[in-house]
């Protein structure tokens, strides 16, 4: 699974979203890179869901994206040194009236399981935005969580809602300390 998913990000860093341009090539040296050589069918399969995507065709059309974002945010404590919260965002964008944080997922999700899934990644898609957020002032108005195995965009429905109770249980665990 994890193979499986670093793969697929990694050709989704790699290639161009709109030519593809040797697709097949990136994904069977990254599939060998990574161990697993007889699943590079389906890493290409994966990537071409992400690249198929009306997310990504909205990234593309906005003109203005980046792959692979780093950030790093500091999370005050009153008790403790300063913390700091870092990641990678796979996909951010910027639209007339906000910033769009996409995350890539490989897990297989159906009509059963997606709220417990979206549950799972609630506070992650979050801590995207508000690491965005304040790393570079601007607004993210939407977290779309991308299933590439269901071909499905779920977004946090509440993100404002759900930032709040992120800095909460920050400031709780802060004060805990």
């Amino acid at each position: 699974g994890t193979e499986i998913g670093r793969a697929v990000h990694s050709v989704l860093e790699e290639i161009d979203f709109k030519s593809r341009e040797n697709l097949s090539v990136i994904c069977n040296l990254i599939a060998k890179r990574e161990g697993i050589l007889t699943r590079s069918d389906e890493i290409e399969e994966l990537v071409l869901s992400a690249c198929n995507s009306r997310v990504v065709e909205r990234a593309i059309k906005s003109g203005n994206f980046m792959k692979e974002v780093p950030f790093s945010v500091s999370i005050p404590s009153s008790n403790l040194p300063e913390r700091t919260m870092e990641g990678y965002i796979d996909l951010l964008f910027e639209e007339d009236d906000g910033l769009v944080v996409v995350d890539y997922k490989t897990d297989t999700i159906s009509q059963n399981n997606i709220q417990e899934v979206l549950s799972r990644y609630r506070f992650q898609g979050a801590a995207y935005a508000l690491g965005v957020e304040k790393a570079i002032s601007k607004p993210v108005k939407e977290v779309v969580f991308l299933f590439l195995r269901s071909n499905r965009e779920e977004k946090i429905v509440d993100l404002e809602t759900v930032i709040n109770e992120l800095k909460s249980s920050i400031k709780f665990m802060a004060d805990e300390d």
